[in-house]
């Protein structure tokens, strides 16, 4: 019995070192995998910009289904037993709204020194700078050359932007004119073209007049906060023109009806958030703490510290992969920051016992920098 029992020991005694070396194995190939699938969607989603949202979930998706095959299929294991969890849902939420709230002030007060002081922006807090234009009307689109008469209209930081090329006139024809109204709110002007004559009809009409036929003319006009809809009026010599001409923000769409909507609003917060927690929070710490960070932790229990204030090295090393996970995708060393917060998120995970508390606190993190840096400005 004795002499069985000596033979069996050396086969278990070499068994853990290959199953170490194999674990390790494991999550370098994932997490390589990872850094070349998100940099392969991050370059493809620059090249193709219409595409933008849809490369967006798949790189969340693949945040999710990457660790959850490794484990299966690789491992053999289930993701829930592998740290896969998301834990008590009203316990993790309690300690994601807790670390979100200890943490607001000094987060505020870091993230002016370093916009005002290091970046040299100025803070200037409105509530209308939380109001957003609607989706579709920013940036200026292309139309065809082909098109004689064409008038662009689109939202560029608090202004709408109104240009157009009157390639229709004739000679001795009545100049183009375009009369701008909103349905609420005030319209300011802010800049007009040499090409063109602005008149202030009241606070909620403005005329533009195309002084030389055939030239690039238009204006830059300020928007109220309050405004929800704008109606063009194009004219010449008292006739109205077909509204088919005008063309709206990057996709340069035809409005559907005139007036039509180009206001600003508060619903992209809900969609920030939404979008944070859903495709951003979510996936990310579903690989990092729900994949990386336990596997870590059955590979070493160490800690770093002294006393009470310990942390273990497999939120540390989870928190350096996050970096530079995030560093990889632009080759931006300022992204490297995010591993200060990774290590609250690491935290999170082992006190709570789930993934719901760094969930809702990582939403939370990049939530508080979307809604602060817009009242910064050079």
């Amino acid at each position: 019995m004795d002499e069985t029992s000596d033979d069996r020991e050396p086969p278990k005694a070499a068994a853990r070192p290959s199953k170490r070396s194999a674990s390790f194995k494991e999550l370098g190939l994932a997490f390589v995998a990872s850094l070349v699938i998100t940099s392969g969607l991050s370059a493809l989603q620059g090249a193709l910009p219409s595409y933008a949202s849809g490369i967006y979930v798949l790189v969340a998706v693949s945040f999710v289904l990457l660790p959850t095959w490794t484990v299966r299929w690789w491992r053999r294991d289930d993701p829930i037993a592998a740290g896969m969890d998301y834990g008590r849902l009203r316990p993790g939420l309690a300690w994601g709204l807790a670390a979100t709230g200890l943490t607001l002030v000094p987060f505020l007060l870091g993230f002016h020194i370093w916009t005002a002081e290091v970046q040299g922006r100025k803070l200037n807090f409105q509530w209308s700078n939380t109001m957003r234009w609607e989706p579709g009307v920013e940036g200026r689109g292309e139309v065809s050359r082909d098109l004689r008469l064409v008038v662009m209209a689109w939202a560029d930081g608090r202004s709408v932007r109104i240009w157009w090329v009157d390639g229709q006139a004739l000679a001795g024809d009545e100049p183009l004119t375009i009369q701008v109204t909103t349905q609420s709110g005030p319209l300011e002007l802010d800049e007009v073209n040499p090409h063109t004559q602005a008149e202030v009809i009241d606070e909620q009409t403005i005329r533009l007049t195309d002084k030389h036929s055939k030239n690039v003319a238009g204006a830059d006009l300020r928007i109220g906060e309050w405004v929800d809809q704008v109606d063009f009026a194009l004219q010449r010599a008292g006739k109205a023109l077909e509204t088919s001409a005008i063309f709206i923000g990057r996709d340069s769409t035809n409005p559907a009806s005139n007036p039509f909507s180009f206001g600003r609003n508060w619903w992209w917060i809900l969609n920030l958030l939404l979008t944070q927690l859903l495709f951003v929070g979510l996936p990310e710490e579903y690989f990092y703490r729900g994949y990386i960070q336990p596997t870590l932790r059955l590979l070493d229990t160490g800690t770093f510290g002294f006393g009470r204030f310990r942390v273990s090295r497999s939120i540390v090393v989870t928190s350096l992969l996050f970096a530079l996970g995030h560093v990889a995708i632009d080759g931006n060393l300022i992204r490297g920051a995010v591993f200060f917060p990774s290590l609250v998120f690491g935290w999170l995970r082992e006190r709570s016992g789930g993934l719901t508390a760094s969930i809702v606190y990582h939403a939370a993190c990049n939530s508080m920098v979307e809604l602060t840096v817009i009242h910064y400005f050079f």
